[in-house]
């Protein structure tokens, strides 16, 4: 038997009106949107992180050079000849030679090979920040034939990486104590001189959507080993060899 023609049922086998359709693409491209969005704000917090990260890195990997070099700054072979001795018999490597600008460090140590008790070539080291191109960068200088200073001469080495970290700081000074982080602003007093050097280096990435957003900094306090022993205590803080 035919089954007679009903207009609700043709309504509702007729599917979805133009308007319908409409507001489900619309619904759709909110949906979308939102989860692109959410997808393109998880990405760059993800990269942002990982420059945070490797600049935090970076320093933190000069940072323990410097401090090594730093703690080796006066060591002498001949030190146990020394003992007893008072100011009447001076090291040539003890002194440790900070500039006024406080971005540059002179100093020295006996180094494998070299004749104890005296300043041989080489054995005069520097580290410092220097800016090419308009990059900033912790450069050291392992000596040489010519001794470094903290001028233009060559034969510097760059320890920080100008591709991706751009050093905005880098600070060497007397520690006023060792409790405080605070410079003292001259080398310590007193013919037997414990030194204390404070170091801080800061620095943003290269690259980046705004690279104030990403500035670290890495700070240490640096016990320099060898003790300065002298007749008069500011020649402790003068050029090694002077």
């Amino acid at each position: 038997m035919k089954r007679p023609f009903s207009f609700a049922s043709h309504r509702s086998s007729a599917g979805f009106s133009l308007v319908e359709m409409m507001v489900a693409m619309v619904a759709g491209l909110i949906v979308v949107g939102a989860v692109l969005s959410f997808t393109l704000a998880s990405m760059q917090s993800n990269s942002e992180n990982v420059r945070a990260t490797r600049l935090q890195q970076e320093l933190r990997t000069v940072m323990g050079l410097v401090t090594r070099e730093l703690r080796r700054a006066g060591y002498n072979e001949d030190a146990i000849g020394r003992v007893g001795r008072g100011t009447t018999l001076e090291s040539p490597l003890d002194q440790v030679f900070i500039s006024g600008d406080q971005q540059c460090v002179i100093f020295a140590y006996d180094a494998e090979g070299g004749t104890a008790n005296q300043l041989d070539d080489g054995e005069t080291k520097g580290l410092r920040r220097f800016v090419a191109n308009g990059v900033g960068r912790i450069q050291y200088h392992p000596g040489g034939a010519t001794d470094p200073t903290c001028g233009a001469d060559g034969g510097w080495l760059d320890l920080s990486d100008p591709v991706v970290t751009d050093v905005t700081t880098l600070r060497f000074c007397w520690a006023d104590n060792a409790a405080n982080h605070t410079c003292a602003g001259a080398a310590p007093a007193g013919t037997a001189v414990v030194r204390r050097i404070l170091v801080d280096i800061t620095g943003v990435p290269r690259v980046g959507r705004d690279a104030a957003d990403f500035v670290r900094t890495a700070q240490a306090s640096v016990r320099v080993r060898a003790d300065c022993i002298r007749g008069d205590d500011d020649e402790c803080s003068q050029l090694p060899g002077s």
